[in-house]
């Protein structure tokens, strides 16, 4: 290679490279972190639109709704709320940064859902309004107080949406199957007894005794379903109306754990191909299940001896 052009080379690829690297930084969207609250500071998450709002607090490491009714948070929404929401990135420049722009991108006092992070004192530490999206890929945000409207890169709408039924924990029972001991199922048609020992089930009732195979997928699929039993809606505060009939309600649950916890289910008939559950006589709230849930303690003898 002649050495009197090798200079020239040299600044022509240090050209091509800062050429290239000028227009990479064109190309990639400057992206700053949305929120701006430490995390481990949050004892509290207030979510509100125009027509509803959910309110929970951190009591005792457990995350509770204390509004509009108190009770158990699902898992997976708070999760959602601290995995994608409060890690969300936004756009460095703003979309707009007029007022009359927020009705364009759905993030106006009445049409956006409003997220608050609150601290033990309820001190608002950071606070948005989110606009609804049916884009995957993003949502808008803007801060309260502030007419700038962002880019958030990930649609957060959804976890933003201050639903009740969405924000209520649909377990009803989560027990670990090693801990179960016996289980009591008795109503109009079967009554029968299981008792855990140390090496296999045992089966009573009034009529016969026998050891449960192991794998027994009757008693499994009791044990199994115990385990993490959920509902499928809530009927609260009207107990008054159903008293009546659990009473004597159509198949009753007893649970015995081995630290001496016990359960009680109590089933009634509710509208079609439902039951209604009572859990351990509450009168707050009631558990709406399929027939199918139901079903699968009403069991023959013979399922066990399979």
């Amino acid at each position: 290679m002649n050495k009197k052009k090798l200079p020239s080379i040299v600044i022509l690829v240090v050209l091509v490279v800062f050429y290239i690297i000028i227009q990479l930084n064109k190309s990639t969207e400057k992206r700053i972190d949305f929120f701006e609250v430490d995390s481990t500071q949050i004892a509290g998450i207030k979510i509100s639109s125009l027509e509803d709002t959910i309110q929970i607090k951190k009591n005792n490491g457990t995350w509770m709704i204390v509004e509009p009714i108190e009770y158990k948070a699902a898992d997976n929404m708070v999760k959602a709320i601290f995995d994608n929401v409060l890690s969300i990135e936004a756009s460095k420049t703003p979309l707009a940064d007029k007022k009359s722009s927020h009705v364009f991108y759905n993030v106006t006092d009445s049409l956006a859902s409003y997220i608050a992070f609150l601290d033990e004192q309820g001190k608002e530490l950071d606070a948005a309004y989110i606009g609804e999206s049916s884009n995957y890929n993003y949502s808008n945000a803007r801060k309260p107080n502030d007419t700038k409207v962002y880019q958030l890169f990930q649609n957060i709408s959804y976890n933003v949406r201050p639903s009740l039924y969405s924000w209520r924990s649909k377990k009803i029972l989560e027990l670990p199957r090693e801990q179960i001991t016996e289980l009591e199922i008795s109503g109009e048609e079967y009554n029968y007894k299981l008792t855990a020992t140390d090496s296999l089930w045992q089966y009573s009732s009034s009529s016969e005794q026998f050891t449960i195979p192991e794998q027994n997928s009757a008693l499994n699929s009791i044990i199994n379903s115990l385990a993490s039993f959920n509902t499928t809606n809530f009927v609260d505060d009207n107990y008054s109306e159903y008293e009546n009939q659990f009473k004597n309600p159509q198949l009753k649950v007893k649970v015995k754990l081995y630290d001496g916890t016990e359960h009680l289910l109590s089933f009634i008939p509710y509208e079609e191909n439902k039951f209604l559950v009572n859990k351990d006589e509450g009168k707050q709230h009631l558990f709406v299940l399929s027939s199918s849930k139901g079903k699968i303690f009403q069991k023959d003898a013979d399922e066990f001896k399979k």
